[in-house]
């Protein structure tokens, strides 16, 4: 998880790495899913305090994640860095038009090679499993951990984790 994190897709766009490591590291630090996080928005965020809210999370729900001071961190040079934009979404391409799927898609998997991950299976939605593993890990009991990750059930298995 650590390389991945560590990695970023770009060397030619500072901004696109700055938001390629913001990407990355959402996915990871808050266990939103991929429609979560390309239907955030700049309102969305409150980098003072803790919370990140996921309007528009699984089945249309609202709801909150925490967020770590280190991605606060990444959030912070991401929109220091991000195209100026007629709109509020978060997470642009370097014309300022909001990601689609397949772009995050395509983020991911550059992210993933120069990451060294090899993993056969390995997914945007294995984040989410190692998001729920850390907190599990960090001594969460499961049914927090449920609410915090949107529908976490008992299967989950560290086999499903990065």
């Amino acid at each position: 998880m650590r390389r991945l994190l560590d990695a970023d897709g770009h060397t030619h766009y500072r901004n696109l790495a700055a938001r390629d490591r913001a990407v990355i590291d959402t996915f990871l630090l808050t266990g939103v899913r991929r429609t979560g996080l390309l239907k955030l928005h700049t309102t969305d965020l409150n980098l003072e305090d803790n919370p990140l809210v996921v309007r528009e999370g699984k089945g249309g729900r609202m709801r909150t994640v925490p967020s770590t001071s280190p991605l606060r961190q990444l959030l912070r040079a991401w929109l220091d860095e991000r195209p100026a934009c007629d709109h509020d979404s978060l997470f642009v391409n370097r014309e300022g038009q909001p990601l689609g799927l397949h772009a995050v898609q395509v983020l991911f998997d550059r992210c993933s090679e120069r990451a060294a991950i090899r993993q056969e299976g390995v997914s945007i939605h294995t984040l989410r499993h190692s998001f729920a593993c850390a907190l599990l890990r960090g001594g969460a009991a499961l049914s927090p951990a449920c609410r915090t990750n949107g529908g976490l059930s008992r299967r989950w298995g560290a086999g499903r984790a990065i």
